[in-house]
């Protein structure tokens, strides 16, 4: 493949010799025509074309899919001065006229909000948080413990539903509502956009008078102006990319480790042990306390590899670069199939198979040897350089906490929902489509 140069006002014939040349280039590669995917097996498909044309795929006139670890590296960690030089596409652009911070495409503006909004995800920051976080996790175990052992089970995903009403009465002002808020109202993307400009107005005018600390802490300070038109615009859009960003990913996760955990009863039973023998209490179940549960965090980590939190390819646009070893012409958008890297016997033995082991390390009684070549570094929930998720910490707390006060306040049983398998039972149509299942938190009996 061999790059082009072109300088000066490109006129018609010129722009169709240059696509021409364009197709010229990409044409070595496998190609395959991508419908749209209305049974929201598309990702899977995409997952099964290196097999059959290679780890680079042709899917569109001037689109590639990759599906090697490192074309995650040269693809989403090239950059200059800490701005990324494969710019994101329009894919996120829903015309409302200003990007936010995770759907704006300019590098430039992109790297200035992070910084904004860097001091909200600081370490300081989420601690201070904790206890908002604290409480309602405990309203969640609360209520369980009222309604959770019932002969019937309660119904997953909707069991993550079940605060939803309180949370959103608090909406800007909970770390943790992004678990909670209904998938029925999150999709529907026009009235999302309109709660959530009335939530930001809200939280605006209530400024100097919020009982904690939230997301908006140095974006709305007390003494700052009130914000209008495109200012206040912006807001909007990134609270709104908040929400998106912080609820999917997480409850996603949630639900992806109860699932299987269910399956995997072993599994399960190693981790509830590993709770229950270094948390004594209730309440030592605190965030520093958890993170020396090796176990509990390698069963997250698998639970992130099963079930990847980017099924939609993260399309970028070349700039005229190398991507593991194949030329990419500028103005090509490429997009990673991490489903394909994270199925691959390649880089993951026993790789459809939910295994925490391949994540410890090898003095932990429960490492085996046989996954100590597993290319765990192609695994990037949160993604990877520039663009990287600035929330990934907090939802790390949020998952450890979450999982530690269940496993140890419940014993889980799978009601219904045995036969249902991930091959088959779910899909992404943008986000996870997951199926229900009935599972019954049962109190746990101590003296």
């Amino acid at each position: 493949m061999c790059g082009m140069h072109i300088t000066g006002k490109i006129g018609y014939f010129e722009k169709l010799a240059t696509h021409i040349l364009l197709m010229s280039n990409l044409k070595d590669h496998g190609e395959v025509a991508m419908a749209n995917g209305e049974d929201g097996q598309k990702i899977r498909l995409t997952a099964r074309l290196p097999k059959i044309l290679g780890h680079v795929v042709r899917i569109a006139p001037n689109e590639l899919v990759f599906s090697t670890p490192q074309a995650i590296t040269d693809i989403y960690s090239a950059a200059i001065k800490n701005h990324e030089t494969w710019v994101k596409t329009s894919f996120t652009d829903f015309g409302t006229g200003d990007g936010g911070i995770s759907w704006e495409q300019d590098p430039v503006k992109h790297r200035k909000v992070a910084k904004r909004i860097s001091p909200v995800f600081s370490t300081k920051s989420i601690k201070a948080k904790e206890h908002v976080l604290q409480m309602y996790v405990d309203m969640f175990v609360k209520r369980m413990q009222e309604i959770g052992g019932s002969k019937e089970g309660i119904e997953l995903p909707k069991a993550s539903d079940l605060l939803h009403q309180r949370v959103i009465a608090t909406n800007h002002k909970c770390p943790l509502k992004f678990l909670f808020v209904p998938p029925r109202i999150l999709r529907t993307l026009p009235h999302v956009l309109g709660i959530n400009s009335q939530e930001v107005q809200r939280r605006i005018d209530q400024r100097a008078n919020t009982k904690h600390l939230d997301y908006f802490e140095s974006l709305v300070p007390p003494d700052a102006p009130i914000p209008t038109g495109r200012e206040l615009n912006h807001l909007e859009q990134i609270a709104a990319q908040l929400l998106v960003a912080g609820y999917d990913p997480v409850a996603d996760q949630f639900y992806g480790l109860l699932f299987w955990l269910l399956k995997e009863p072993d599994v399960l039973a190693t981790l509830v042990e590993e709770i229950r023998s270094n948390l004594l209490r209730y309440e030592d179940i605190v965030p520093d306390a958890l993170v020396s549960l090796r176990y509990m965090h390698a069963c997250i980590q698998e639970s992130f590899r099963m079930m990847d939190t980017g099924p939609n390819g993260m399309p970028r646009v070349s700039p005229g670069a190398m991507v593991d070893g194949v030329y990419v012409p500028k103005g090509v958008e490429c997009q990673m199939s991490f489903f394909a890297i994270i199925r691959n016997e390649k880089y993951f033995r026993d790789a459809l198979s939910y295994r925490p082991q391949r994540w410890l390390s090898p003095d932990h009684p429960k490492y085996e040897t046989k996954y100590s070549d597993d290319m765990l570094k192609a695994v990037v929930p949160f993604s990877t350089g520039p663009r990287a998720c600035p929330g990934r910490e907090s939802a790390w707390i949020q998952m450890r906490l979450f999982l530690a006060k269940v496993l140890w306040a419940f014993n889980l049983e799978l009601v219904r929902g045995k036969d249902i398998t991930f091959d088959r039972d779910f899909s992404v149509h943008t986000m996870w489509n997951k199926p229900s299942i009935w599972v019954r938190f049962i109190p746990v009996e101590r003296e």
